[in-house]
């Protein structure tokens, strides 16, 4: 098993070893190129050395008759060696020498006709001439496969060139021109007599080399020229050049190049490419300048849409990625749009929540946006209503509208880009703010009612003064109504003055006129008048002070104690006492106005929206009470307006203190929503 084993692997080495050896010969085997056809073997070089030695051996021998004092037997053979291995490579150059040895064996060397050598000097004279035949045989094929294999790089490299669309010209370290392609023979017509004789400077006279500008190009700054100083023009480094061709026509060429070194890194030539690139430098300064057009443009469509008072965005895709968008969407929102990212991303990376009217969540795709989109559908006056992260909701109507793609396309980048491409839906889509539109209403509303109201309350507060200066003679009922129609009269025309402030707050158009005011006196007249018209309400004031001068403005500061103390009144038992106290700070600088009461208080999950517009707590809805949430809307605006604070602490079923913070000192802020 073991000797089988060894035998086994014996033969594999040599079959390694034979197929080693026959892939070395056959890469050094080759045919001349002078020989046609199927004469073109490297068999046929096989038999050429076997031939050649016998011939060449034969002449020795007749060489040896003829003249006996001839010494030089074995070159002859040798010559033959060199011939083959010149011709045909190692391996027949190598049988030849094999054939040749055994021949001058066999016919030269005594005994005659023998394999048999006798004397030793014959001994090393064939040794000799086998190691010179080895030798010769090696060097020579190597030489000639070398030669060959230069020669099909170069045919490569030359076929290569040929076929390169750009002008490809190889120099010598003085700048004659050595090698030219047919795209440089097209481009700038050459002549092989003159081109490559000529000095730099006279060949290059006639194309008038000149800069972007048009101004001549000095010698040194020829592309060329540069390159044979050791300048590297590749990538960004390449130049633009004008150059004037044989038939007149002036052209913008693009030219790179490197310098050619030998291995002692000496520049001893140059390689140059050169391309007409002046079409396609009119199309990138024509693209450059349609770029510029749209980008202004976008500018001015920005500026026009951040005019609007309305949210407008445009988006595509089927993900209704935003494109561009104006400032007023980012306030309905709540948060910035990036352009480029999807409507679902957003919404989820900021917690938006979209519901419908009813307060159903609506998914992606039933939301007008994405049904413009998807379906190609024009929505008009859509109810949404979107939820922020921070709880506030905003009701607004959208309409979408799909444009089509010969309708839109954001930059002639953008568009050459998706040429090969499936066309992409977009939209506009246009946010209204709900809210607004109530407000614009409601200050309508309120200017129109204004008058009539005031109309009747004068009529009111008339015929009482007349009963009461007996000029018109009252009964008690027509009294009481009179009086009723002016508490009713009272209570519309606050109403309406709240909703045409709300209208002035949301326009930013609410003016505070200040004045020194003694906040004592104001304090004390607000409380009598609602003793008045609250006869049976256990209301006090009370204050260390006789009087405290602020700057502030005294009917707006007056309105917050009217919406102070009737809230109190409203949200409190009968017998329920209210406390309005004024205090001064230590320093001198603020005074603190207090308004307290035993009433239903303010639930704890509604407490941090109690002063948002229109909002009232849930337990006054349960008690009947009505309002209109106007009230501590406009007071904290009205108080933050004067540079104050406005706060409040609320236990549900136990009361509510409010307490205002007023700078003495004229502090002008600017009045928040």
């Amino acid at each position: 098993m073991d000797s089988s084993h060894r035998k086994e692997t014996q033969r594999r080495r040599l079959t390694g070893l034979w197929q080693a050896i026959r892939r070395w010969l056959t890469t050094h085997t080759f045919a001349p190129s002078w020989l046609p056809g199927r004469w073109a073997h490297p068999a046929v070089g096989y038999l050429a050395a076997v031939l050649l030695q016998v011939i060449a051996v034969m002449c020795v021998v007749v060489l040896v008759r003829l003249f006996l004092s001839f010494q030089f037997q074995a070159a002859l053979v040798i010559l033959g060696v060199l011939v083959v291995a010149i011709n045909w490579g190692l391996g027949p150059s190598l049988l030849a020498t094999l054939v040749g040895g055994a021949l001058l064996v066999f016919l030269l060397l005594p005994p005659l006709f023998s394999p048999v050598i006798t004397r030793i000097e014959d001994v090393l004279d064939l040794l000799v001439y086998l190691c010179v035949g080895c030798a010769v045989s090696l060097l020579t094929s190597q030489a000639q496969h070398a030669r060959r294999s230069a020669e099909q790089e170069r045919r490569r490299l030359n076929t290569i060139q040929q076929t390169m669309t750009d002008a490809v010209m190889v120099y010598d370290s003085e700048g004659h021109l050595l090698l030219w392609n047919a795209a440089a023979e097209q481009l700038l017509p050459l002549q092989q007599t003159d081109d490559t004789s000529h000095a730099l400077l006279e060949r290059g006279e006639p194309f008038l080399l000149r800069d972007e500008q048009g101004q001549p190009l000095p010698v040194d700054q020829w592309p060329i020229q540069r390159i044979l100083n050791g300048e590297v023009l590749t990538g960004i480094h390449a130049v633009d050049v004008l150059v004037r061709l044989a038939n007149g026509r002036e052209v913008l060429m693009n030219f790179s190049g490197a310098p050619i070194r030998d291995a002692d890194e000496r520049v001893i030539g140059g390689v140059t490419i050169g391309r007409d690139v002046t079409e396609r430098r009119r199309l990138e300064a024509s693209e450059r300048r349609l770029h510029a057009e749209t980008q202004s443009r976008q500018v001015l469509l920005q500026l026009i849409l951040d005019a609007l008072p309305s949210s407008v965005y445009l988006v595509r895709g089927r993900d209704a990625r935003l494109v561009l968008a104006n400032r007023s969407a980012a306030e309905v929102w709540g948060a910035a749009w990036p352009p480029g990212q999807p409507m679902g991303e957003f919404l989820a990376k900021h917690g938006i929540c979209i519901v419908d009217a009813q307060g159903r969540p609506l998914a992606l795709e039933q939301l007008a946006t994405l049904r413009s989109l998807m379906q190609g559908e024009t929505v008009l006056g859509y109810q949404e209503i979107i939820r922020r992260l921070d709880g506030t909701a905003l009701p607004v109507l959208v309409n979408a509208v799909a444009l089509g793609m010969q309708q839109f396309s954001v930059s002639p980048t953008d568009e050459t880009a998706r040429s090969h491409e499936a066309p992409e839906p977009a939209a506009i889509v246009v946010h209204q703010d709900v809210t607004a539109l109530k407000d614009e209403f409601l200050g309508l509303v309120a200017h129109e009612l204004r008058h009539p109201v005031a109309v009747l309350s004068g009529l009111a507060e008339t015929l009482l003064q007349d009963g009461r200066s007996g000029i018109v003679l009252l009964t008690a009922w027509q009294r009481e109504a009179l009086q009723g129609m002016d508490q009713a009269a009272y209570h519309l025309v606050r109403l309406t003055d709240e909703m045409l402030d709300a209208a002035r707050l949301q326009a930013r158009r609410l003016e505070l006129a200040r004045e020194p005011t003694d906040l004592v006196a104001l304090c004390r007249r607000v409380v009598a008048r609602f003793q008045r018209t609250a006869p049976g309400r256990i209301l006090s004031f009370e204050t260390p002070l006789e009087h405290l001068v602020a700057e502030v403005d005294p009917e707006r500061i007056e309105q917050v104690l009217d919406n102070l103390l009737s809230n109190a009144i409203k949200y409190s038992p009968e017998d329920g006492p209210i406390l309005l106290t004024l205090r001064e700070s230590a320093d001198a600088r603020t005074a603190t106005l207090s308004v307290s009461d035993k009433g239903i208080g303010i639930p704890v999950q509604q407490q941090a929206r109690i002063f948002e517009r229109f909002e009232r707590a849930d337990n006054s809805r349960a008690y009947g009470i009505g309002g209109t949430g106007l009230g501590l809307y406009l007071s904290r605006a009205l108080v933050e307006g004067h540079g104050g604070r406005i706060w409040f602490e609320s236990v549900e079923g136990q009361g509510s203190t409010f307490f205002v913070l007023l700078p003495l000192s004229s502090e002008s802020t600017p009045i928040h929503q």
